[in-house]
Parts: structure tokens; C-alpha cells; sequence
């Protein structure tokens, strides 16, 4: 009689505990809290009610109940860590974390952690996707400085303000740079968008992709902020590189024709109309403010399970070249094609890339699939934020010499 008074009461404090861990907040502290107290409360009914012998195979609550899935989940999402390979299982010496060789502890701990952020934000975008349209709102209302924060003494009228910030998507070919075009206009569009604007390649000859660069506004009516579709980089270290750099350091213009001299000779004769490679110069200069970096979630997962060293370097290599930095801010990194996985994979390949790269899986990375959800919508929006902050944060100084109190008169 006693045992089923605790039970009735451990029943309630599930169901307290589970409606707390729907709206917790941003406290991972916290989450874990909830997280022990409900596998504790469990725990403890499955004693209580069913007293299964150690034997049994089949789940106390079944195997659609919440405790089981949520179980299920839980340490499936701890396991699934001792899976991931280290960056010295993978890729060798060649190419190290930057921390070094840590112990396996501390990595399995580091992964379980990470696991957890990303879980949490998971549930947090389907959260706010409720709340769409202002999420939305707050891009559209974007202007050029808007999240320019004034430090070292320098006033807003002391930086050089664009008319127009411009972000541009790099990657590797076929990383998914024009279906993230299409999904960022989709969800800018406020629904008007129905058709892909970007054109997205589904074969893999030598004259497909992207030769041109192509500028697409956004929003259209204001055009506050542009975004920058490229040509997919071969993996040339040397050559992806110079094109890089002459990009970062000359500007870029809508319409201009990326040829370069390891094309395929079709590819070079396809697009060697004179007249048609100089209309680009009727087009405006724009000076790159930001850079996203793409990658295709179902590339990273095959270079992780095949040991692929050669090919881990030269995305590291590109990734970590200095003229996609903007001061200590690197590139924003975008995830393409992760339906293609299993939400598992899906995590592996996510954690993976962040300690090859060296940054936060979870806050510098986005998982952004060809997937139509709001909770995609809201990656995508948080996407442009972190890009549009850091490229606002990272405006130069005007170049004349700043004499106090005249800067704001001559603007």
C-alpha cells in the first residue's frame, strides 16, 4: 500500500519534472538538473511497478512510452559520443586539434556536453518557431550598422558604414551553396517565394555549378544586405586561395565569370564568349563583409568514416585561410544535406567538423537541410544574425584622419 502512495507521488513529480524540462530555459547547469531528476524518478517507478527481472529484454513502459523513448534518447545520445572518432583517430598528425592530444576522459566528457547544447538548442528552435514572424521581422529590419557596438573611444559616425553589407558563401563544390540561397529567400520571402531563384546543380559533369557570381538582395524592396553565391572551390589549395584572396582583397560583382586555369577544357570553350564574360563590369563593386562557409554534412560524414586525410587537410587548410577572417572573427559555418543522414550521423558529423575546425559545433555551426520546417527557418534566420552582428562589428575606421567632433559634420 505504502510502495503505491510513493509511486502515485514519483508519478506527479515525473509529470512536474517533464513539464519543466519543456520550457526550460537557456541554463545547460539547469537542464542537466532535470535531466538527473527525471531519469532518477524513472528509475524508481520501474522498481516500484514492475520489478522486471534482470533478464528481460522488453522495456518496463514499452516501446513507444515517453520514458522509453526519452531513455532511449538519453544514453543513446551519450553512446553515440564514444563513436565519434578523435581528430587523431582520423586525420593522424597532419592534422592535430589545436589544444593538442587530450585525454580520452576529457573528450568523451567534452562530447557529452556538446551532445547536450545541441540537443537543448534543438528543442529551443522548435520553441521559438512559434514566434516566426518576429523572428523574421528582425532580419527585415536590418540596416547596415544596426549591431555596430562603439569601442575604443570611436563614435558610429567614425566607421565606414556601407550603403549595402555583403556576405559570401564559399565552399567546396557541390557543398550545398545555392540550395542555402534558395532556402535563405524562401524563408525572407514572408511566402511569396515559390520558385528557386538559385540555380542548383544535379549532376556532376565538369561544366556544372556555379560560374558566375550572383547577388541576391535581400529583402528585395530594401536591399539592406546582400548575399553572394561563388563558384564551387576544386580543392587546388593554391589556386581556391588566389581566387580567394583576389575576391576578399578587389571586391566582387554580380554577373562576374569565375573561369580558372585547372577548369576542364569544356568548361573554359562553354564560357569563352568575350562579350558575355564583360558584363560584369556594369555591375557595382561590393567589398565582402562577411564570409559563410559551406559544407555538405554527407561529404563530412564519408571523409570521417574513410579516414580521408588529404581531403580533411585541404578543408581545413581553406577554412582556416587568413583572408576569410575578418580580425579574430572567423567564417560563419553552414552544414547542407543533413537529411541525407540519420539524426545520429547527423550529430557525429556536426561534432566532428567543429573540433576539426576548431570552433563550437554548437554556436558557430548551423545545421541548415533542405528541409522545410519552421525550426529550419528559425537556423537560417539565426544564421544571418550571427553573420550580419559580426560583419557590422568588424567595419573599418574611415580612412581620413579623424579630428574630433568634425567626423559627424562631414559625413
Amino acid at each position: 500500500q505504502s510502495e503505491n502512495v510513493n509511486v502515485e507521488a514519483e508519478v506527479r513529480n515525473l509529470k512536474d519534472v517533464h513539464a519543466e524540462l519543456k520550457h526550460a530555459g537557456d541554463s545547460g547547469l539547469r537542464l542537466n538538473d532535470l535531466h538527473a531528476e527525471l531519469e532518477r524518478v524513472i528509475d524508481l517507478i520501474e522498481k516500484a511497478l514492475y520489478n522486471k527481472s534482470s533478464t528481460s529484454e522488453e522495456p518496463a513502459f514499452g516501446n513507444h512510452s515517453f520514458v522509453t523513448q526519452y531513455k532511449r534518447h538519453r544514453h543513446g545520445c551519450e553512446n553515440q559520443q564514444d563513436n565519434v572518432p578523435g581528430l587523431e583517430d582520423i586525420v593522424g598528425k597532419q592534422i592535430s586539434s589545436p589544444h593538442g592530444v587530450q585525454s580520452d576522459q576529457r573528450l568523451k566528457s567534452r562530447r557529452a556536453e556538446m551532445c547536450q547544447t545541441i540537443a537543448h538548442k534543438n528543442v529551443m528552435l522548435k520553441m521559438r518557431a512559434t514566434k516566426i514572424d518576429e523572428e523574421t521581422k528582425r532580419i527585415l529590419k536590418y540596416t547596415p550598422g544596426n549591431w555596430l557596438v562603439e569601442t575604443g573611444g570611436m563614435n558610429r559616425c567614425d566607421y565606414d558604414i556601407p550603403c549595402v553589407t555583403s556576405l559570401l558563401l564559399v565552399g567546396l563544390k557541390g557543398a550545398g551553396k545555392s540550395s542555402l540561397i534558395n532556402s535563405i529567400l524562401r524563408v525572407l520571402s514572408d511566402g511569396h517565394q515559390m520558385l528557386n531563384r538559385a540555380q542548383v546543380s544535379y549532376k556532376s559533369s565538369p561544366e556544372s555549378g556555379t560560374y558566375f557570381l550572383q547577388e541576391y538582395s535581400v529583402p528585395e524592396a530594401s536591399n539592406t544586405f546582400c548575399i553572394y553565391d561563388s563558384c564551387g572551390l576544386l580543392g587546388n589549395v593554391t589556386e581556391d586561395s588566389l581566387l580567394l584572396q583576389s575576391w576578399l582583397e578587389n571586391g566582387i560583382r554580380h554577373g562576374q565569370m569565375v573561369v580558372r586555369s585547372s577548369d576542364d577544357i569544356v568548361v573554359r570553350t562553354a564560357f569563352g564568349n568575350k562579350e558575355r564574360a564583360e558584363w560584369h563590369k556594369f555591375s557595382k563593386i561590393r567589398k565582402v563583409h562577411f564570409v559563410i562557409f559551406v559544407v555538405n554534412a554527407l561529404s563530412v560524414f564519408q571523409l570521417m568514416t574513410t579516414m580521408d586525410t588529404e581531403s580533411l587537410g585541404i578543408l581545413v587548410k581553406l577554412f582556416s585561410f587568413p583572408y576569410l577572417s575578418f580580425k579574430d572573427d572567423k567564417p560563419v559555418i553552414v552544414m547542407t544535406h543533413g537529411d541525407a543522414l540519420d539524426a545520429s550521423n547527423r550529430l557525429k558529423a556536426r561534432i566532428f567538423l567543429g573540433e576539426l575546425l576548431g570552433v563550437s559545433a554548437a554556436d558557430q555551426i548551423f545545421d541548415i537541410s533542405d528541409e522545410c520546417n519552421l525550426a529550419t527557418d528559425v537556423a537560417v534566420l539565426d544564421m544571418l544574425e550571427y553573420a550580419l552582428q559580426r560583419a557590422d562589428n568588424n567595419l573599418p575606421c574611415k580612412t581620413r584622419d579623424r579630428v574630433p567632433g568634425l567626423n559627424c559634420i562631414f559625413k
